[in-house]
């Protein structure tokens, strides 16, 4: 039985999930598109399959579309906040800790974005608050 949600793909740890990807607790910022609920942590899959967010051509093989996006900078966040606001007047900033207990991650250097793989189940929400400054 997966860790991951049963909607990935049967192969996915094992041919999708970056070798790279681990386990790792920094601090980071997500939009919310609402609250602070689990829903506020899907991947953009499992936002495709419930109509929140659509992916046209679809790349089932792309590991990034099973992640839930995250990025260490603020100021991107805020940036990506307004571009948002238009379409979610309703969206947040979220900061909290990739805890390990909930999924890998990996990192990217240069621009600061987190990719988290969360596990099924996962309470990632709690780790989380509202970042209003």
């Amino acid at each position: 039985m997966s860790k991951y949600p049963d909607c990935f793909p049967k192969d996915f740890e094992n041919k999708i999930l970056p070798k790279s990807a681990h386990f790792e607790e920094i601090e980071c910022y997500r939009v919310l598109r609402n609250d602070l609920t689990h829903k506020s942590f899907l991947s953009s899959y499992e936002e495709h399959l419930l109509g929140i967010k659509v992916l046209p051509n679809i790349d089932l093989k792309n590991p990034s579309i099973y992640s839930t996006s995250l990025n260490t900078d603020v100021l991107k966040i805020k940036k990506l906040l307004k571009i948002m606001a238009r379409r979610e007047p309703k969206a947040k900033i979220g900061k909290g800790i990739t805890s390990r207990k909930y999924g890998k991650i990996l990192k990217n250097e240069t621009s600061n974005h987190v990719d988290w793989w969360l596990f099924k189940d996962n309470k990632a929400e709690k780790d989380f608050v509202i970042y209003d400054k």
